[in-house]
């Protein structure tokens, strides 16, 4: 799925993957696979359109998730059913996370409405992250008790 989806994964989530850590969307897909707890992959008609995972961290007397998503241009056409099932999924890969969250790239308008319709909160702006030294935004959802 990985290699399927790699030439299709959007500009800006290309251009994210790249700033943060240098890497192309092959490279970024594979890593989230490798270091996933948890990957899920959404499928149209029997083709890849996002790929998502979360890596849990233990903190405290917590677990802190990090959540991730790609995606292609097909996830903006189904973007009602991606929305509805958005908020079930999340909890279903974050089930045992008492936080989850992640950085986004300041410039991935997309990502950053996606999280703010989540419930995520924007905690922090880094202006210098990654290998490009890039502004980046810090988002974080506290879990409920009932997802955990």
């Amino acid at each position: 799925d990985a290699r399927r989806m790699a030439p299709h994964v959007r500009k800006e989530d290309v251009l994210e993957v790249f700033a943060a850590r240098g890497i192309g969307p092959l490279e970024a897909l594979e890593d989230g696979l490798r270091v996933s707890s948890l990957c899920l992959v959404g499928l149209y008609h029997g083709e890849p359109f996002t790929m998502f995972g979360i890596t849990r961290i233990p903190f405290g007397a917590g677990v802190f998730g990090v959540v991730w998503l790609l995606g292609t241009d097909q996830i903006q056409t189904l973007s009602t059913p991606f929305l509805r099932l958005s908020e079930f999924y999340l909890k279903f890969i974050a089930k045992g996370c008492t936080l989850v969250g992640n950085f986004v790239d300041a410039r991935n308008m997309v990502h950053k409405r996606w999280l703010l319709w989540l419930g995520f909160r924007k905690v922090a702006t880094i202006e210098e992250f990654g290998e490009q030294k890039l502004p980046f935004e810090e988002f974080v959802l506290d879990m409920e008790p009932s997802s955990v």
